[in-house]
């Protein structure tokens, strides 16, 4: 049995002429959440799908655990729990009915189903609104039923497609707050999708898609450190004529959006106690602002991650 959860190699798909992926490759140990992070049409949902048993690769391999997705697709989705992006859960159903129909498909029935049932309401803090339709719920809290239902037989690889898309932070951060918790509870792994920099700073290791290839690898800090500078945002009341001093007399790139002067450095907080000092009178407030995973992805494609590729 292999000791990585998820392997690719060389994955290839296309829809006619366009290459939804192309040469894909990467893997992952167990106990990790692994984030593939990219724009629309990058190649995300079709990579998901093919790990999800969907839709087969025109040519390359993906195995689960060791089962490879085509050859042995019966036991790799034994070991899938999947959400996602669109809703997946029956709004005229109750919680419980969702699970218990859930369950069911997995092999569940009696009192092994009624246990299953019983620990998801608990660990997800549903005990309220089980009995409830899913149709009343808020968004964050539909949210939570789905995951627990992915969850409810127990897999070993969780699977999730863009999951906080519509949900607010508060909700959003309860969402990642419960998968995290479970990875370091149970050692379950997830692979999870998504075009937001913010949602992939919960990842443990990333993969950068743009058009079907991988751009870039590593962890969320490993990744942002590759971009050396800082950005000094420098309010004032004439931005155009602080900029341009910067320029003249500090020979800096500095720009201007608004009414802020921005200058990217290597050694930006060394350079603020500069400029403070010799622009205090034209600066009103300063922030330093550290590099993100869109900026990274900016740097390695040319393209916003809300762009569509």
């Amino acid at each position: 049995m292999s000791a990585l959860a998820v392997e690719c190699q060389d994955l290839r798909f296309a829809y006619g002429a366009t290459r939804a992926l192309d040469g894909v490759g990467f893997a992952t140990a167990p106990g990790r959440i692994l984030g593939l992070l990219g724009p629309n049409g990058s190649g995300k949902s079709t990579l998901l799908q093919i790990l999800a048993t969907l839709r087969r690769p025109d040519a390359g391999s993906a195995q689960l655990f060791g089962h490879d997705v085509v050859r042995d697709q019966p036991a790799a989705r034994r070991s899938l729990g999947v959400v996602f992006q669109s809703r997946g859960l029956d709004p005229l159903l109750s919680v419980e009915e969702n699970f218990a129909c859930s369950g069911a498909l997995y092999g569940l029935s009696g009192a092994a189903l009624a246990r299953a049932i019983d620990e998801a309401v608990s660990s997800f803090s549903l005990a309220d609104r089980r009995h409830d339709r899913v149709k009343t719920l808020s968004g964050g809290l539909a949210r939570r039923v789905e995951l627990a239902k992915a969850l409810l037989h127990r897999p070993r690889l969780l699977v999730l497609d863009e999951p906080s898309t519509g949900l607010d932070p508060r909700a959003r951060r309860e969402f990642w707050q419960l998968v995290r918790g479970r990875v370091t509870t149970t050692g379950l792994t997830v692979i999870v999708s998504t075009h937001l920099g913010e949602e992939a700073e919960h990842c443990d290791g990333l993969v950068l898609l743009a058009q079907g290839k991988i751009v870039a690898e590593g962890s969320p800090d490993a990744l942002k450190k590759q971009i050396a500078e800082d950005t000094l945002r420098l309010k004032s009341k004439d931005a155009e004529a602080l900029a341009a001093a910067l320029r003249a007399q500090r020979s800096l790139i500095a720009s201007v959006e608004g009414d802020e002067a921005r200058v990217v450095h290597a050694n930006a907080a060394g350079l603020l106690v500069d400029l403070v000092q010799s622009f205090g009178d034209q600066i009103v407030s300063a922030t330093l602002q550290r590099p993100t995973l869109e900026d990274v992805f900016v740097k390695m494609t040319g393209t916003a991650l809300a762009a569509e590729v």
